[in-house]
C-alpha cells in the first residue's frame, strides 16, 4: 500500500495521477531524444492518425515526479526491501554467505519468514478493503463489514489490478479466484498477490520495519541510559505501560466452563427470579417460601417483600451445592423450548407452568448436596458449556473480565443481572482451564506484585515478551511516515528533465534545480543516499549497474513502462481525440475566440499570483513559468491557446453539446425513470425474529434452507398450540418457527388496532411486555399478558422495533422490505390504513388468509409508515406565472448564446426546456440561478443524479472512444489490445457505481438499465 506523504491511500493516488493526466493535454511537440528510447515508434492508431511513444510520453511524464517519489523512499528503504525480498525466498540454504549474514541463524530466517508472510497478507487484506492500518491483522475489522461491502471491495481491487498492472492472472490462477476465495482461514491466495506485487506491498512491510528499527534505536538509548531503579519507568516505558500490556498479554487467557443465560431485559431477569422463588439482596439469594399462596397473592407478596423479612428467610449460600443446579433450572426454563435441555438430577420436578417453578426451586434446596452430579450432568449433555475469550469478548471485554475475574471460588455465580450491549446475563462458573503460561496472572496481582515478576531473572521470558509488545505498538501510520520523511532529509536528487522537476518542485519549493545536460539521456534524475548513486531511468536498462530495481525483484525500473502500463492507453485516447478534433471544423470556428482565450488565460496568472490556487497546491512562489507549464505543460500562449481552449471548447460542439435537443432528449428518458421510480418512506417496523445462538443478534432467514429456524418445527419437535387451546392437535405437531412468528405478527397486529394510542407507541410497549413476560403458561395467572406470549417466548421468539427511511436509491436495505415500501406508494398494489385515533402512522391492511406478511433477512415485519416525501412536481403553469420574467431566456454557452423559449409546463415530470435551463446553468456556472426554486427540488431529484452519471469520467470516456470509432475508426493497439477491451468493460462498473452488486429486486435504484446502449444510439446519431 503505497502512501504519499500526506498518508493518500494507494486507491486515491492512482485516480489522483490520472487526474493529472486529464486535466490538459498540452503540445506533443520538442520530444526529448533519448538515447534508448524509440519515441517514433508507434503506440496506437485510429485510421490514418497515430500516437507514437515519444507523444505518450510528453504526457506521461507530468506524473513521472509522483513516481520519483516512491523510489526515493525506496532508496531509504532499501536494506529493508532487500530483507524482506531474501526472506521470502523461503530458501535458507539457497542464500549467499553474504546474505546469510543478515540473519543470525536459520531459526531467526524462519521466523521471520512466517512473520513477514503474516504482514504481507495484512496489507493486501487492507487493501483489498480500504481498511486504516493497523500493526496487527486486520481479520476483526473485516468481520464487521457488510457483505456488499465486502463484494464491492473486492471487485474493485481486481479492476485495479487490471487496469494499473495488467494483473489477471499468476500462474493458472484467476486473480478474481485469488480475492474472492480468500478469507482469515484461507490466505494462500493473498500471499500470492503480495509476492506477484513486490513493488506494492514489499515498501509497505518495508516502512513498517524501518519504523520499528528507528524506535528500537531509541529505546535501546534510553534502556541503557536508565540509572534509576526508584523512578515509575523501565528505560523507555513507564511502569504502567509494562503492567498495562502484561495484563492484555496474559490475563484471562484459560477457557471457562459456565452456565450462561441471557435475558432480553432487566425485567425478564426479575420476573424469572419471582417464578422461581428466589430474590436477592446484598449479593445473597435468598428462597421466598410462600407455597401456601396462590399465584396471584405469591406475586403481590414477593413484591412488596421487605429486606429485613426476606433475610430471615432460607440463604441459599448456606447451600452452595444446590445453587448450580438453580441455574441449570432456569437455562433449561429459559431454553429448553428451541435447545437441548441439561440434564437435571433425578427427582427433579417437571416444569409445566408457574407455579411449579417454585417447587422446582424448593425440591432443589432440599435434595441437592453435590454440585459434582449437577456438573457431570451439565458436561454429559448436549449443550455449550466451554467459552473462549475471545468468544466472550464478542459480547464485551467488560463481561469477559466480570466472569474471570469477579466470579471467584467462594462466589462463582452471579447475583444479580450484567448489562452488555442491551442484553442482560447471569452466569454460574464451575471451571477455568489453565491457560499456557499457566495462569501467571490473577486478579490479586498487584501494579507492584507484576513489576517485580517482570523483573525476576527467571522471568525475562516474559520481560521480553512484554518488552517487544510494546515497541511494536510504537509502529503507528504516524510514526511510519515521520521517520521515513526524517530519513528522506538526507537524500540527494537531480533532475534532468524539465516537467518532471517542475512537477517535483510543486511539493518540494526548497528544491535547488539542477537541470542540465546529462551524458545518459536515458537518466531522468539521480538519487544520492548514503555514498550511493541510484539512476532514476526513463527505460529499464539492464547494463546500468546504479539503476533502480523494481522492489521485491531484479528487474531494472523503468519510470515509462510503470507508467505505460497504468495509464498509457487512457492518455493516448485523449491524443488521438485532440488529434481528430483538430482536423474538424468546430476547432477551425474556435479561432474566431482567440482573443477571448488569452484573456482567460490572464485571469488565471492574476488569480495564481495573488494566491488563488494555494489551496489546491500551487503557491504562488512557483513563478508564473513553472505554474503555466504544470497547468497547461506548456508556458507559450499560443500554444496553450491551440492546444487546450480551441481543443476544448470545440470538443464541447462535437463530444457534448448540452443546448443539443437529441442529448436533452436522452437526458429525459432518464429524467423521466428517476420519477417513476422514485420514492422515500419513514416509520418503524415491528420484527419477530430468533435469536438461536444467544448472541443477542438475530439468525438470519431463508425461506428456501430447510435447515433455516422458520422452516424447522417449533417448540424442539413438541408441537405447538398455535390456536392456544390448551392441546397440540393435527397440524400443530408440524408447525414451523416460521408459521408461529406470523402467528406473533398478528396477535401484536390486533393489539396495535385494538388501542387508542399512537401505532408506533403501542408497539414499542409491546417490545417491553412480550420480551419480558414469562415462558410458561398458567391458566390462572393474573398476569395476562404472561400467558399470551408465553409460548412464543418459550420457543425462543424475541421482538424489536427499528426505524427505516428508504428511498429509491437505498440500496442497504433488505429488499424484502424495499419492496413493500415501494408497493405502499401505489395503491392499486397494496392497500394501508390510517390510524384512526391519532392519524400520523399508517399501517399495513393485513388478514391472516391473505399471509403478505414481509420476510427479511432478520424475521417477520410488521410495518408503520409516518414520513414520506411526495414526489416533486415540476408543474408551472402559465396561468400561474404570466409574468414572461422566464421567457426567452439566453445563456451564452460554448461562446455562443442559447435560447430556452419558456419553461411552462403542465406535467409533474420536468419538460425538454426546464431540463434545457438547469443542464446550460450546470455546465456553464455550476449554479441553478435562474431556474426557479420550486422547480430547483425536482431537478435536484430527477435531473442531477443524470447529469453527475453523464458527466463522470467514465461515461466521458467511452464518450471520447465512440467518437473516435465514428470518426476515423476503432482503435488499435501495438501491445494489450486484449487489456484495452476490458479495461473499456471497467469504465461501464466504475460509471455505474458497481450497481451490479446491489441485487436490488425492486428495480427501483436501478435507473439507468440501458445506459449504454441507448448512449451508443445517441453518439451515433449526433454524428
Amino acid at each position: 500500500m503505497k502512501k504519499s506523504k500526506n498518508q493518500m491511500s494507494r486507491r486515491l493516488l492512482t485516480v489522483t495521477m490520472s487526474s493529472v493526466l486529464m486535466l490538459s493535454l498540452a503540445s506533443c511537440s520538442n520530444s526529448d531524444n533519448h538515447a534508448k528510447f524509440n519515441e517514433n515508434e508507434t503506440y496506437a492508431t485510429s485510421g490514418s492518425y497515430t500516437v507514437t511513444t515519444g507523444e505518450l510520453w510528453n504526457e506521461l511524464k507530468w506524473s513521472a515526479s509522483d513516481i520519483l517519489e516512491s523510489q526515493i523512499e525506496n532508496v531509504v528503504l532499501d536494506s529493508q526491501i532487500n530483507k524482506i525480498t531474501k526472506v521470502m525466498k523461503n530458501d535458507y540454504s539457497k542464500l549467499s554467505a553474504e546474505e546469510k549474514e543478515l540473519f543470525a541463524d536459520e531459526n531467526e530466517y524462519k521466523q521471520l519468514y512466517e512473520e513477514y508472510n503474516s504482514r504481507l497478507i495484512d496489507y493486501v487484506v487492507q487493501d483489498i478493503y480500504n481498511l486504516e492500518y493497523k500493526n496487527e491483522a486486520f481479520w476483526e475489522s473485516v468481520d464487521k463489514l457488510t457483505t456488499k461491502t465486502k463484494t464491492v471491495s473486492e471487485a474493485k481491487y481486481i479492476d485495479e489490478l487490471l487496469t494499473n498492472y495488467r494483473l489477471e492472472y499468476i500462474g493458472n490462477e484467476k486473480v478474481e479466484d485469488l480475492v474472492k476465495n480468500g478469507n482469515k482461514d484461507n490466505t494462500a491466495g493473498y500471499l500470492k498477490l503480495a509476492l506477484n506485487l513486490t513493488d506494492l506491498y514489499y515498501p509497505s512491510l518495508a516502512k513498517e520495519l524501518y519504523a520499528q528499527e528507528k524506535i528500537n534505536e531509541e529505546i535501546k538509548k534510553a534502556d541503557d541510559e536508565d540509572d534509576d531503579s526508584e523512578d515509575d519507568k523501565i528505560g523507555y516505558f513507564s511502569n504502567s505501560e509494562f503492567v498495562s500490556k502484561f495484563k492484555t498479554l496474559y490475563a484471562n487467557k484459560g477457557d471457562l466452563d459456565l452456565v450462561l443465560i441471557r435475558f432480553s431485559s432487566e425485567d425478564e431477569f426479575n420476573k424469572t427470579l419471582r417464578a422461581f422463588g428466589l430474590k436477592v439482596y446484598n449479593k445473597e439469594i435468598y428462597l421466598v417460601d410462600a407455597e401456601d399462596k396462590s399465584y396471584e397473592e405469591y406475586c403481590d407478596y414477593y413484591d412488596d417483600l421487605s429486606n429485613s423479612e426476606l433475610t430471615k428467610m432460607t440463604k441459599l449460600s448456606n447451600n452452595p451445592d444446590c445453587i448450580l443446579e438453580m441455574y441449570v433450572a432456569i437455562y433449561n426454563y429459559c431454553y429448553d423450548g428451541y435447545r437441548s435441555p441439561i440434564k437435571t438430577v433425578d427427582g427433579i420436578p417437571q416444569i409445566n407452568n408457574i407455579d411449579d417453578l417454585r417447587k422446582v426451586s424448593k425440591y432443589i434446596f432440599t435434595n441437592v448436596t453435590d454440585s459434582a452430579e449437577t456438573i457431570e450432568n451439565i458436561k454429559s449433555s448436549n449443550v455449550e458449556y466451554t467459552y473462549t475469550k475471545d468468544e466472550l469478548d464478542e459480547i464485551s471485554s467488560s463481561f469477559t473480565t466480570y466472569l474471570y475475574e469477579t466470579l471467584t471460588d467462594d462466589i462463582p455465580y452471579s447475583t444479580s443481572s450484567q448489562s452488555y450491549n442491551s442484553s442482560y446475563y447471569i452466569a454460574y462458573k464451575f471451571g477455568t482451564t489453565v491457560d499456557e503460561d499457566n495462569n501467571i496472572y490473577n486478579k490479586d496481582m498487584t501494579t507492584d506484585d507484576i513489576i517485580d515478576f517482570l523483573l525476576k531473572e527467571d522471568n525475562k521470558k516474559y520481560f521480553d515478551e512484554v518488552h517487544k509488545a510494546l515497541s511494536k505498538d510504537k509502529v503507528t501510520e504516524s510514526s511510519l511516515t515521520s521517520y521515513l520523511n526524517e530519513a528522506i532529509k538526507d537524500v540527494e536528487v537531480k533532475i534532468y528533465n524539465e516537467a518532471i522537476e517542475i512537477s517535483y518542485l510543486k511539493n518540494h519549493l526548497d528544491y535547488s534545480k539542477t537541470l542540465g545536460k546529462n551524458k545518459n539521456k536515458n537518466v531522468l534524475a539521480t538519487i544520492k543516499y548514503e555514498d550511493k548513486t541510484y539512476n532514476f531511468n526513463l527505460t529499464k536498462d539492464v547494463n546500468d549497474e546504479n539503476s533502480l530495481i523494481i522492489a521485491g525483484t531484479d528487474t531494472p525500473f523503468g519510470a515509462y513502462e510503470y507508467l505505460e502500463v497504468a495509464n498509457g492507453q487512457t492518455t493516448s485516447i485523449d491524443l488521438l481525440s485532440n488529434k481528430i478534433i483538430k482536423d474538424t471544423e468546430s476547432y477551425e470556428k474556435t479561432s474566431e475566440y482567440k482573443d477571448n482565450y488569452v484573456n482567460y488565460i490572464e485571469a488565471i496568472l492574476y488569480n495564481f499570483s495573488n494566491n488563488g490556487y494555494s489551496s489546491n497546491g500551487y503557491s504562488s512562489s512557483l513563478g508564473k513559468y513553472n505554474f503555466l507549464m504544470l497547468y497547461f505543460h506548456s508556458a507559450d500562449i499560443d500554444e496553450i491557446v491551440d492546444n487546450y481552449y480551441r481543443v476544448q471548447y470545440a470538443s464541447v460542439s462535437l463530444l457534448s453539446n448540452y443546448s443539443d435537443d437529441k442529448l436533452l432528449s436522452f437526458f429525459k428518458n432518464y429524467v423521466d425513470a428517476s420519477y417513476d421510480n422514485y420514492f422515500k418512506l419513514g416509520g418503524k417496523r415491528f420484527v419477530v425474529y430468533f435469536d438461536g445462538d444467544d448472541d443477542g443478534e438475530a439468525d438470519d432467514t431463508d425461506i428456501n434452507d430447510s435447515s433455516n429456524w422458520i422452516n424447522l418445527i417449533a417448540n424442539n419437535g413438541a408441537g405447538f398450540d398455535i390456536n392456544n387451546d390448551g392441546a397440540i392437535t393435527g397440524s400443530e405437531t408440524t408447525i414451523t418457527y416460521g408459521e408461529a412468528a406470523k402467528a406473533l405478527i398478528y396477535d401484536v397486529y390486533d393489539e396495535i388496532n385494538a388501542s387508542t394510542t399512537n401505532h408506533t407507541s403501542k408497539a414499542d410497549e409491546l417490545v417491553s411486555e412480550i420480551n419480558g413476560t414469562a415462558k410458561v403458561i398458567f391458566d390462572n395467572n393474573p398476569i395476562v399478558s404472561e400467558n399470551q406470549w408465553a409460548k412464543y417466548r418459550k420457543i425462543g421468539l424475541r421482538v424489536k422495533v427499528e426505524e427505516f427511511t428508504v428511498d429509491n436509491s437505498t440500496v442497504d436495505v433488505d429488499f424484502n422490505l424495499k419492496q413493500r415500501l415501494y408497493e405502499y406508494t401505489d395503491e392499486s398494489k397494496y392497500q394501508f390504513f390510517i390510524n384512526g385515533t391519532t392519524p400520523s402512522c399508517f399501517i399495513e391492511n393485513l388478514t391472516k388468509a391473505d399471509d403478505e406478511l414481509v420476510l427479511t433477512d432478520d424475521g417477520y415485519n410488521l410495518i408503520m409508515v409516518t414520513s414520506g416525501s411526495p414526489k416533486s412536481s415540476a408543474e408551472w403553469k402559465e396561468s400561474d406565472h404570466s409574468d414572461d420574467l422566464l421567457k426567452n431566456i439566453t445563456i451564452k454557452y460554448n461562446e455562443e448564446y442559447i435560447k430556452v423559449e419558456d419553461i411552462y409546463n403542465d406535467e409533474d415530470k420536468l419538460s425538454l426546456n426546464q431540463i434545457k435551463l438547469y443542464v446550460l446553468e450546470y455546465v456553464t456556472s455550476s449554479s441553478s440561478n435562474l431556474t426557479p426554486s420550486q422547480l430547483s427540488e425536482a431537478c435536484s431529484n430527477f435531473l442531477s443524479p443524470v447529469l453527475t452519471r453523464y458527466t463522470s469520467s467514465a461515461t466521458q470516456r467511452v464518450i471520447i472512444l465512440e467518437y473516435i470509432k465514428n470518426a476515423s475508426g476503432a482503435i488499435s493497439f501495438a501491445d494489450n489490445q486484449e487489456y484495452f477491451n476490458k479495461i473499456q468493460v471497467v469504465n461501464q462498473r466504475i460509471a455505474d457505481e458497481y450497481s451490479e452488486y446491489n441485487n436490488d429486486t425492486t428495480g427501483t435504484s436501478n435507473n439507468f438499465e440501458n445506459w449504454w446502449t441507448d448512449l451508443e444510439v445517441l453518439l451515433k446519431e449526433a454524428k
